[in-house]
């Protein structure tokens, strides 16, 4: 049984009049522990795909299944929904300045409402086997490329969420490392049994991956 799949999703632009049909009927689904991702050229709708796969964006139709419920339409609770089914890796981190790495990673639980001890227990937990326990105390400022997206990939994990969706996760490392990132994410997806869907541009993190799509004029076709 798929634990997320997307069926028919459309999304159309409008530039200067003119029509831009950016997804055609995309579909695809993911079983629990999958690692998958999509490739494509700069500006094809990569991004724009994750962003409605996480209920970030709207699609003009379509539909969107975790667990097979429903979510794809955006209401008054969706940012709760996000919260608790999805978990966000981007480029550029988007970790709060102004709190410690402990602080960014326990934040969602605590936006959930849970605990604020219990939030920094299991914070301090995942932080440690990602092999941050020296650095809880940090401010993002203070930590390395390499540690600002551990602590990211905490905070993707810290609600246990039934998939984490990365957009770009190596795009501003050097080629060591991306490597060292992408050792981690299938690590992850092996200890934590999480389902993975990366995008990337990166043939060389694709290829690696267990499921394989590639965006290209608007259609996503499936290379294994």
């Amino acid at each position: 049984m798929p634990i997320f799949a997307a069926e028919k999703i459309r999304k159309t632009f409008w530039d200067s009049n003119q029509e831009l049909k950016i997804l055609t009927d995309v579909s695809l689904s993911l079983e629990k522990a999958e690692f998958a991702c999509i490739s494509g050229k700069s500006g094809c709708g990569k991004s724009t795909l994750l962003h409605i796969l996480g209920l970030l964006e709207k699609p003009d139709s379509g539909r969107i299944l975790i667990n097979e419920r429903e979510v794809s339409t955006l209401s008054a609770d969706a940012p709760q929904m996000r919260n608790k089914l999805i978990g966000f890796v981007f480029q550029f981190h988007y970790l709060m300045d102004d709190l410690t790495a402990l602080e960014n990673v326990a934040l969602p639980l605590m936006v959930a409402g849970n605990n604020r001890k219990e939030s920094l227990e299991k914070a301090e937990s995942l932080l440690s086997q990602l092999n941050l326990a020296q650095r809880l105390n940090h401010f993002p400022s203070q930590l390395s490329g390499g540690e600002q997206q551990r602590t990211a990939l905490a905070r993707a994990l810290i609600n246990n969420p039934s998939i984490i969706l990365a957009d770009e996760p190596t795009g501003n490392l050097d080629s060591a490392h991306s490597a060292d990132v992408l050792e981690l994410l299938q690590r992850i997806n092996i200890d934590y049994g999480c389902t993975f869907l990366l995008v990337t541009h990166d043939l060389g993190i694709a290829d690696k991956a267990q499921t394989h799509y590639k965006l290209e004029n608007g259609t996503l076709y499936k290379l294994k």
